[in-house]
């Protein structure tokens, strides 16, 4: 069913993981005068040193995110299913944040200061919308496997 809680949870994920294409992630500071905003779609030519590997990884989860929130909002007569897809959509999410800190490391070889910005905020945000709706899901299976029971 689609008017349950845990539904509005996983479209939280959802607007979450679309607005992120839109804002930025990160600022780079390489020197006083060269800095720039980091979008996940940008393509930063200017700042030799990040990787295209690393921005399409960050791209790739930030999609794998959205895509998998979807998925788990339809699968809704599978409540199993749908508890082990919100993990596996929990480590996207820490997958996402350990890309960001290898970024950081990155960086900062390269004596260059980097901020973050609300785009980097976004993804705990989801995490917390993911373990509500994993927890209203076990909710649900528990409600009917009580109803399920001889009295």
């Amino acid at each position: 069913m689609l008017q349950r809680i845990q539904t509005l949870y996983l479209f939280g994920i959802v607007i979450c993981m679309i607005v992120l294409f839109f804002i930025p992630v990160l600022n780079i500071d390489v020197t006083s005068q060269i800095t720039g905003n980091y979008y996940l779609f940008d393509n930063v030519d200017s700042l030799n040193f990040i990787p295209d590997y690393l921005q399409h990884t960050l791209l790739i989860l930030v999609a794998d995110i959205l895509v998998l929130s979807l998925i788990i909002i339809f699968c809704y007569k599978k409540r199993s299913l749908q508890i082990k897809l919100c993990f596996l959509n929990a480590v996207f999410i820490l997958l996402f944040y350990a890309c960001i800190v290898y970024f950081r490391v990155i960086i900062n070889q390269n004596q260059s200061v980097i901020h973050l910005h609300a785009g980097a905020v976004l993804p705990v945000i989801a995490f917390i919308f993911n373990y509500l709706a994993v927890y209203f899901i076990k909710k649900d299976e528990a409600l009917i496997k009580s109803m399920d029971r001889i009295r």
